[in-house]
């Protein structure tokens, strides 16, 4: 049996050549089909560093920033097994970085990797799941393995100047909630 059932669909688009009119139309037409698809499982790396980053971060601002006391009163030193518990969580932050920067560059790999770390967030219901579903189709659809494929790497090499490009109303919406988060921060420093 020659045919691998486990294997992500091939593309419509012959072996690539830069000097091909026909190709390239092909190329362009299977970008612009996947190029949405393609932008949102960058998205997604994205997420994973904020979600690393911000693990990494929790764990310095707790062992850097609390107020230092004898072991056993609130706000001591922590206990080896609290240590242990930072090491993993910092762990955790350290690989989903490495897997977000895999799902920007489309590294294959990064599919199983980025659908592990969503799994885990299935279990923080609601939105966990939502998003962790979402994320899990994205990685592991069938447009999913299309644009993890090796032949929508040459697609994207023949056709650079083929952008995802963001809405506006998209782009206001996310200032809006930025500006949200930043006001209700600062209140909470000054409060």
């Amino acid at each position: 049996m020659t045919e691998n059932p486990y294997e992500a669909p091939a593309l419509d688009v012959e072996q690539v050549a830069p000097h091909s009119g026909q190709t390239e139309s092909a190329a362009e037409e299977v970008r612009r089909r996947l190029i949405s698809h393609e932008a949102s499982i960058k998205s997604v790396g994205v997420l994973f560093w904020l979600g690393g980053g911000l693990g990494i971060f929790a764990v310095a601002a707790m062992l850097f920033f609390t107020p230092q006391g004898p072991a056993g009163i609130p706000g001591g030193l922590p206990g080896s097994f609290e240590l242990g518990i930072l090491a993993v969580i910092v762990m955790l932050g350290a690989f989903q970085i490495w897997v977000g920067v895999a799902l920007r560059r489309l590294q294959p790999w990064s599919r199983i990797a980025g659908a592990v770390l969503a799994g885990m967030s299935l279990f923080s219901f609601p939105i966990g799941t939502i998003i962790g579903g979402y994320v899990i189709y994205l990685l592991l659809g069938a447009k999913g393995g299309q644009v993890f494929s090796a032949e929508y790497k040459r697609v994207i090499a023949l056709t650079p100047h083929i952008r995802h490009r963001t809405s506006r109303v998209l782009i206001v919406l996310l200032c809006i909630l930025l500006a949200v988060f930043a006001f209700v921060f600062v209140s909470m420093l000054l409060a």
